[in-house]
């Protein structure tokens, strides 16, 4: 993650101000996915969009 925060402040961008998007399997633990954004926010990064793939079965 700390190449992509350098990507941004290199852009002259706050860290704040990039969009995380979040893809999990459908097997992946809730607490993964929340430790994954906790670890985001300690970063700084703020803004999360979770992104599913409907089961079409």
């Amino acid at each position: 993650m700390d190449r992509e925060l350098a990507v941004i402040r290199a852009e002259g961008k706050a860290v704040s101000d990039a969009n995380v998007i979040i893809r999990g399997h459908k097997d992946v633990a809730a607490g993964e996915v929340q430790e994954i954004i906790r670890v985001c926010q300690d970063s700084n990064l703020e803004n999360f969009a979770l992104r599913v793939k409907e089961d079409r079965s």
